[in-house]
């Protein structure tokens, strides 16, 4: 097997709390760091701009989900906060609050709010909505396209604080606080159904539950002035007649805009058992289920059915990532709380359909490495231009496909556990939730994805000390392989390579047998090497160096601190019990790093490149044995802690990146 690169990198979180602890020093830093003076984040903004719809959601959520990763009260104390700011600026209660704390608006008043450059004309209509006490939260878009309220903003905004309503009823972390003082500053409300002050978390949760009966009674009656067409009204009279077509679908607008505020109904509807909910919930389902479209794609020679489904209903574009989230939240909503069809008894959606969304997230939007598709049919033919810009909208799908933790940690856990600037919130939150309940380590759907990660033992011996890691298929048979070096035996040091896919169960502590074979409690080592006096490794390279007529398949290259360069060759291809046999060669070289890669091409094996402590760089190959070039460039550094390979940019051939700890610059 020959191959250009051969990387894998395991990152085990041994504490769940620990993990946890780490986005909350994230999401705290972030928090406070935000570019409001008034603190708490977006929420001294305006409801004209268009930051209120999209931050605000995330910081309420967010609050919410690490108070569920970390049971800390502090979370819902700045929810309380948070929450009863952005309710004060619902249209109805905006024009109450002094012009100082509201930005975007003219020096004469609230009746003239001064919109983005370019939008004049809408000034009046967005007064308008303020002055006309509407119950939603008026907005405006870059572009000037929407300059209204809309359902799938309120329904953005509103989502957490029913998440909060409901949680306060049923979750006995939520409860046990129902009785504790809120904040002050959250003591005084706006005005619903009379009550304007507020004790108790209990008492918010009232509150809060009727401030979004205010906004969804709103949004039925005000339907027909919505960009977004969504009418509530009597579509539970008779299944299938009134505002909806024959089909049970909805006149106009987009299916987010209605899975956006449905969130908001399901989490209304267990919390307050209206059947108008209820039947509201019901027609939504339905006209979800007549907008997907079945599909597969195969994944490792395995079939995976996904769902993909249009924008807009005159199916001009597939639905984009930057919205998709808000169907299978709805989606998700319906299924975790088993609410079923209104009329038939039947479950509104199951694991089954769930499982199609968690695959048209892994398998079908995912792209590569950090990178998506731009819809959900997995193209970028899409006429919105949506991105996911935030694939952390999505952690909820691992437990359906645990591949799905994987690719959020690869996107997200860099940036959220060492930017110095953040991101968005809901990143810390979301992975921290997911971290904590393991929802990712104990997949529901069956599948076994090695990268969970496998609950490998850290070392292979008590008191162990294990570093560097390399894959290649060192004994030819097909399977990758992986080598450590363990530096814990007696001072000396051991490499072992292994095989997860051997192991019945890698945790086995004892000899089992299966089918007369007797495996060995360690079941997944394949081979290891004589011990070594060398404890302090520079490095380990996988890679197919040396020609089949002298080994098949791969080989190890380590470099010994003291100058000597070590070629590793497994012998044998039974799952247990392999050697390696060694080729050595002397040099007077001081290393620090390798790496592999195809650098010679007209080599028909592979090639190392070694980089010494003064920033040399030399060229390892195989040829009639172990060779070393001499100096191929010097890098003008001395304190390289790291080295790797790959083809970073179109030019047909790899390139090395060096990491310099002196400068913290990566070279290329």
């Amino acid at each position: 097997m020959k191959e250009n690169i051969k990387i894998i990198i395991l990152i085990s979180f041994c504490c769940n709390f620990t993990f946890s602890q780490t986005f909350r020093r994230s999401f705290d830093r972030q928090d406070n760091g935000s570019s409001s003076s008034y603190g708490q984040g977006y929420s001294f903004e305006s409801n004209v701009i268009n930051v209120l719809h999209n931050k605000e959601s995330l910081f309420l959520q967010g609050y919410i989900d690490m108070f569920k990763a970390t049971k800390d009260k502090k979370y819902l104390d700045k929810f309380i906060i948070h929450t009863k700011r952005v309710q004060e600026r619902r249209d109805d209660n905006i024009k109450n609050l002094p012009v100082s704390q509201i930005s975007s608006f003219g020096s004469t008043g609230y009746s003239d709010p001064s919109p983005l450059t370019g939008c004049s004309i809408y000034v009046s209509q967005i007064a308008s909505d303020i002055n006309s006490n509407s119950k939603a939260w008026s907005y405006n878009e870059d572009d000037c396209d929407y300059n209204d309220f809309a359902t799938v903003h309120t329904g953005e905004i509103c989502y957490p604080m029913a998440q909060f309503v409901w949680f306060m009823q049923s979750d006995p972390d939520f409860m046990a606080l129902a009785t504790e003082t809120v904040p002050l500053e959250a003591q005084t409300v706006p005005s619903c159904n009379g009550t304007t002050t507020i004790g108790t978390y209990s008492g918010f949760a009232g509150w809060l539950k009727c401030r979004l009966r205010e906004t969804l009674a709103f949004h039925q009656v005000q339907w027909r002035k919505m960009k977004n067409l969504f009418d509530f009204a009597d579509i539970c009279a008779v299944p299938g007649v009134g505002a909806i077509e024959p089909g049970g679908r909805y006149i106009d607008g987009n299916l987010n805009s209605q899975t956006s505020i449905g969130r908001v109904i399901a989490m209304m509807y267990l919390s307050t058992g209206d059947a108008a909910y209820h039947c509201q919930l019901t027609d939504i389902a339905l006209t979800v289920h007549s907008e997907l479209q079945e599909n597969t794609v195969t994944v490792n020679g395995n079939s995976k059915p996904y769902y993909t489904w249009f924008y807009s209903w005159d199916h001009s574009c597939r639905e984009d990532n930057s919205h998709a989230y808000l169907t299978m939240e709805f989606a998700e909503a319906c299924n975790q709380f088993n609410i079923t069809n209104s009329y038939t008894g039947d479950f509104l959606f199951n694991n089954a359909n769930m499982i199609r969304f968690a695959n048209t997230f892994a398998h079908v939007m995912y792209k590569n490495p950090t990178d998506f598709w731009s819809t959900t049919s997995g193209d970028n033919n899409d006429c919105f231009g949506g991105t996911a810009s935030s694939p952390f909208h999505y952690a909820f799908l691992a437990k359906y496909n645990p591949y799905v933790f994987q690719i959020l940690s690869d996107q997200l856990n860099e940036p959220a556990l060492h930017s110095s600037s953040g991101g968005d919130l809901k990143q810390y939150s979301q992975l921290a939730l997911l971290q904590s309940t393991n929802v990712a380590l104990n997949p529901t759907n069956g599948e076994n994805y090695k990268f969970n990660p496998i609950e490998v033992r850290t070392g292979h011996s008590p008191g162990s000390n294990v570093y560097y890691l390399a894959s290649g298929d060192f004994d030819n048979n097909g399977l990758t392989d992986f080598v450590s070096v363990d530096g814990g035996i007696n001072g000396q040091s051991v490499f072992y390579s292994y095989t997860p896919d051997i192991c019945v169960n890698p945790n086995i502590v004892s000899p089992f047998t299966v089918n007369n074979i007797t495996y060995p409690a360690n079941c997944w080592v394949v081979a290891q090497s004589n011990p070594h006096g060398v404890i302090n490794w520079k490095g380990v390279a996988a890679g197919d160096f040396a020609p089949s007529s002298v080994h098949a398949g791969d080989e190890i290259i380590a470099l010994d601190p003291n100058g000597t360069i070590y070629l590793l060759k497994q012998n044998g291809g039974t799952p247990w019990g392999g050697t390696f046999a060694e080729e050595t060669l002397s040099t007077s070289f001081s290393w620090a790093g390798i790496t592999s890669g195809d650098f010679d091409p007209s080599n028909p094996g592979e090639e190392a490149i070694a980089v010494t402590t003064n920033g040399n760089v030399h060229m390892i190959s195989y040829n009639a044995g172990l060779q070393v070039s001499g100096v191929i460039s010097n890098l003008g550094i001395n304190q390289i802690v790291g080295i790797t390979a790959g083809k970073f940019d179109p030019a047909p051939y790899p390139q090395i990146a060096v990491l310099d700890n002196s400068s913290g610059n990566i070279f290329v």
